[in-house]
């Protein structure tokens, strides 16, 4: 019963995608047309309080400073509010993963350009969530190379 609702929540997480990118786009529209009035950093702070639901989190030097530096590089707040949307549908980060562990901190997602620009990617072009048999497959994939690596050194060491 606890697998079935595991997986009731990896699907219901996934099947909920546009929905979440229809509000997100929103949010980002108005927080966009916010600029002019707010701080920057406040508002890309909120975005991410909001989408990776943490209600209680301050806005401290330490994600100020996460924030500017992405500004300073280039990125807009539409941008970088896209990123942290793109990492809270991104399957790994929201903690369907080998420990279960939720990876959606502000130090993750801007940590550097690459990282934001693959959460922008994802929230552009959401990633399917693996089913079962692509586990299956990768996992045999694993064992095949596996085996090839230790034949091949038991080839090089003249076992063979």
């Amino acid at each position: 019963m606890e697998k079935l609702d595991q997986k009731d929540k990896q699907t219901s997480s996934f099947t909920n995608i546009e929905e979440i990118t229809t509000k997100t786009t929103s949010k980002i529209t108005t927080a966009s047309n916010d600029v002019c009035s707010g701080n920057h950093e406040q508002i890309v702070f909120e975005h991410w309080k909001l989408t990776m639901k943490h209600p209680n989190a301050k806005l401290d030097k330490n994600r100020t400073k996460l924030i500017r530096e992405a500004l300073k590089l280039g990125y807009s707040i539409e941008e970088l509010c896209q990123a942290i949307s793109g990492c809270a549908i991104t399957p790994h980060n929201i903690g369907l993963n080998d420990k279960g562990q939720r990876y959606d901190g502000l130090h993750i997602i801007l940590r550097n350009a690459d990282q934001i620009d693959r959460f922008i990617s994802n929230f552009l072009h959401p990633p399917r969530q693996k089913t079962k048999s692509d586990q299956l497959v990768q996992d045999n994939i694993n064992v095949a190379e596996k085996w090839l690596l230790a034949t091949e050194r038991e080839t090089s060491n003249g076992q063979y």
